[in-house]
């Protein structure tokens, strides 16, 4: 949904609700709350300039830190990290 700069409603103490800032890039519900979450359905649709803005901020989230070169820039800095250690940990223990 980010990428298409969509808003995006998940539960609470979730994995997917853990990137979600509350009413900044979507909105968080209890789970198993169908009132809760048909209320934060309700206020997104009621609600252009909410829905445009957290639609905005999301896709902004998925460009600074989800794109392939972000995720690959990553992945290369936790292997150095972790080559770097191995090779202290063995002058260490010479």
């Amino acid at each position: 949904a980010w990428c298409c700069g969509k808003p995006v409603i998940a539960c609470k103490n979730t994995a997917p609700g853990s990137y979600i800032t509350n009413g900044q890039n979507g909105l968080l519900v209890e789970y198993g709350n169908s009132k809760e979450l048909a209320a934060a359905i309700l206020r997104l649709l009621r609600d252009e300039n909410l829905r445009r803005g957290m639609g905005e901020d999301g896709r902004k989230q998925v460009l600074e830190n989800y794109t392939w070169d972000v995720v690959a820039k990553q992945i290369r800095q936790a292997y150095q990290h972790a080559i770097e250690r191995h090779h202290a940990k063995g002058k260490v223990a010479k």
